[in-house]
């Protein structure tokens, strides 16, 4: 191998090392949009490299799909699309539907594009009988705000999609995504699914489409679905009226087994009057890292730019959710000082999101502004509560 075929493998290597970086970012809680920003512009240099090196370029990717990996299946389908060649297409597309993970890889490379390469791509997909291709082709329109025509209608009918919960639940998220009212009451067909990922994702669509009425089914999802909870709650505590909300979370309170849950629901409520209880849970070693990251969903405070976290305490792998991780330790000293200090700057009554009150101006705002569990949020509520469809989002930054 000479000098000049290991200059496209590095190019196909940082690729996929940048889109990595990219994914964790966007699930992280510290991230600003002006970090999303920068790596974009990195992975774009990378892409841009491999593509002037022509068939070189995709033969440094195809080696590296040989890992199987999601970072390389992300750069193998950007560059096969953008040359357009078929077979490159066929291999990367093929490999990127081997698993959950490579798979996401897969749909984020279709979103990453500009809609005028993957077009023709994309409309074969939708025509493929594979239920993996299918519902790969939905989720790439929705990303881009197409609304597919009859294809999502025909597909809610396909019988071999529905024997695929992981896909069928997806092309119904992607309904909702796409606004496609016309659709709602097929969706609502499956809102009481006995597959509870069918069931939940038709009650999360049928709130995007406007009927709210759907949010009290999640109850049981949020009490008794353990795996499916955490989005059960992100949806229904901003869709319920606040009473009603208020009173599930009572309810959380005095069910034996559901604090974390409890505290992730105040959190999304917003509610500023728990706040010197979400203060309390902070030393509480469990969920203590939680209890710091609700706490700075409703106020905004940044702890660990404020120097208000401590050294982690190291638990048990067990007692400690994976989701905490990340989170700042927060010193629930100094934050109750801060709270004292601070709290007539609160509203009773009000719902909060990263400071400031829930407005459709605040939401955009924080879209703008805000850390990345603060955008997601914002977009949600503006989603929900708003009817905004689509924000000025790039797609590449959108999850299905």
């Amino acid at each position: 191998m000479n000098s000049f075929d290991e200059i496209p493998m590095k190019m196909a290597e940082n690729a996929a090392f940048f889109w990595l970086l990219h994914d964790q970012a966007i699930n992280s809680p510290d991230c600003e949009l002006a970090r999303l920003i920068e790596l974009e512009g990195r992975i774009d240099a990378q892409l841009e490299g491999l593509l002037l090196h022509g068939e070189a370029g995709w033969k440094a990717c195809e080696a590296a799909l040989q890992f199987e990996d999601s970072g390389e299946v992300f750069t193998a389908v950007v560059l096969a699309f953008s040359s357009d060649k078929d077979e490159w297409i066929k291999k990367a597309i093929e490999t990127g539907c081997l698993n959950q993970q490579t798979y996401q890889a897969l749909l984020s490379a279709l979103s990453w594009l500009p809609l005028g390469r993957v077009k023709s791509g994309i409309s074969k997909l939708m025509q493929a009988n594979n239920p993996a291709y299918l519902c790969l082709g939905v989720c790439a329109c929705a990303l881009h705000g197409v609304h597919c025509g009859e294809v999502v209608d025909t597909a809610l009918n396909n019988q071999q999609l529905k024997n695929t919960p992981e896909y069928f639940s997806c092309l119904i998220r992607a309904a909702g995504m796409m606004q496609r009212k016309d659709l709602l009451p097929k969706i609502q067909c499956h809102v009481k699914d006995d597959n509870a990922q069918i069931a939940c994702s038709s009650i999360f669509a049928s709130l995007l489409l406007g009927d709210k009425t759907q949010a009290s089914l999640l109850k049981p999802i949020i009490f008794d679905n353990v795996a499916l909870a955490d989005n059960a709650i992100n949806f229904a505590f901003r869709a319920l009226p606040k009473t009603e909300a208020k009173a599930w979370a009572q309810e959380l309170g005095e069910t034996p087994g559901n604090l974390r849950k409890l505290i992730s629901a105040i959190g999304v409520l917003g509610d500023s009057t728990a706040l010197p209880w979400l203060i309390k849970q902070m030393s509480n070693e469990s969920h203590a890292r939680l209890a710091g990251h609700s706490f700075f969903m409703i106020t905004g405070l940044d702890l660990e730019k404020n120097k208000m976290t401590k050294e982690s305490v190291i638990l048990d792998a067990v007692e400690l959710d994976d989701k905490d991780r990340k989170l700042p330790w927060p010193d629930d000293i100094k934050i109750r000082q801060w709270y004292e200090r601070s709290c007539q700057n609160f509203v009773a009554e009000k719902r909060y999101l990263a400071g400031e009150i829930i407005n459709e101006e605040s939401l955009n705002k924080i879209l703008k502004q805000g850390k990345q569990t603060q955008r997601e949020a914002a977009r949600l509520e503006l989603q929900l509560n708003y009817g905004v469809t689509f924000t000025d989002e790039a797609p590449r930054r959108l999850r299905i």
